[in-house]
């Protein structure tokens, strides 16, 4: 087929839709789209240099903080206190929200969480196989499928493998925009867009790895 044709560029939905994550991500009722949204809509305003709108869409990102994390602490060496600025906007509005609308359920989530996860992940049978993680992997290689505590051995695996990523990302990080941080003006080094597209693709590839 011409690479220019209708029929070549038609097979790209066609194979979107029949690949095994979209299969998943539409038939499991879960929140991945509102995930890829708002991660999608932070990227775009990160590549344009309007750090505090992309810091107010990333604060949005912390309903499941796991998301955030790590591209909200990248998001911040790289485009420094608008991003920063962004970020606290969003959450304070959130805290506020959350203290007035549903007083009491901030600190409950907190109190029951760790419990929560000790009886989804260890008391039960756990879809490891789901997570795109270093725990989950070290925890199917050794322990298998079978409930229980996590071993001493995959704690020791887990951290020896998401140390190199996490500074490697650290170190990119600081190499794009951490500089801004002792340069006193966050202007003043302003870092291929190349480059700084190579950390946005380096942070959404770590990511999920880098989380339990």
């Amino acid at each position: 087929l011409d690479s220019g044709s209708w029929k070549t560029w038609a097979l790209i939905p066609l194979f979107f839709i029949a690949s095994m994550p979209w299969i998943q991500a539409t038939s499991h009722g879960q929140n991945t789209f509102i995930t890829l949204g708002l991660l999608l809509a932070t990227v775009i305003l990160w590549r344009s240099d309007m750090g505090l709108a992309a810091g107010l869409v990333a604060g949005l990102l912390f309903y499941k903080p796991q998301h955030a994390a790590v591209v909200a602490a990248v998001l911040c060496f790289s485009m420094g206190r608008k991003a920063i600025l962004g970020l606290g906007l969003t959450g304070i509005t959130l805290l506020g929200l959350n203290l007035t609308a549903l007083p009491g359920t901030l600190l409950l989530f907190l109190e029951k969480l760790p419990g929560n996860l000790h009886i989804m992940q260890d008391v039960h049978i756990y879809y490891w196989e789901r997570h795109a993680t270093f725990k989950a992997f070290w925890r199917l290689l050794l322990q298998g499928k079978e409930p229980g505590n996590t071993t001493l051995a995959v704690r020791i695996a887990w951290f020896a493998s998401v140390a190199p990523f996490a500074v490697g990302l650290f170190l990119a990080a600081w190499r794009e925009g951490g500089r801004k941080w002792i340069g006193g003006s966050f202007g003043a080094f302003k870092a291929h867009e190349h480059a700084r597209d190579r950390l946005i693709a380096a942070t959404i590839a770590c990511a999920p790895l880098l989380m339990p």
